[in-house]
């Protein structure tokens, strides 16, 4: 039969053992985990350089359709300005030309 000691040993060399064991096992999950995250790191800042030059490729394009539509709204900007222009000059002709008609007529003025 196995006295108290004995079993008391029995018990040390059990709790170191399965000690070292669960140790061993946490430095592999460990060092499992770690390179997983050196492999996400990498991975991650692959993905976030394909973005930024995706980012600076529409940034590209906006600038150029920018410059685009600036230049279209210049352009008809300034149709628009002839357009009023030549509208102001031709009722400003009629008014005086119906002021001299209205002269004429001998017409009150309102």
């Amino acid at each position: 039969m196995l006295t108290k000691v004995d079993l008391d040993s029995i018990s040390k060399v059990v709790s170191k053992k399965v000690r070292e064991e669960i140790e061993a096992e946490g430095r592999n999950i460990r060092d499992e985990l770690r390179s997983d995250i050196i492999s996400s790191r990498m991975s991650i800042r692959g993905e976030i350089g394909d973005l930024a030059d995706r980012i600076k490729n529409v940034e590209i394009r906006l600038n150029s359709v920018d410059t685009n539509v600036t230049k279209g709204f210049n352009k008809l900007d300034k149709r628009f300005t002839d357009l009023f222009n030549f509208l102001d000059k031709d009722v400003m002709a009629d008014r005086k030309r119906i002021t001299k008609i209205e002269q004429h007529l001998n017409f009150p003025k309102n």
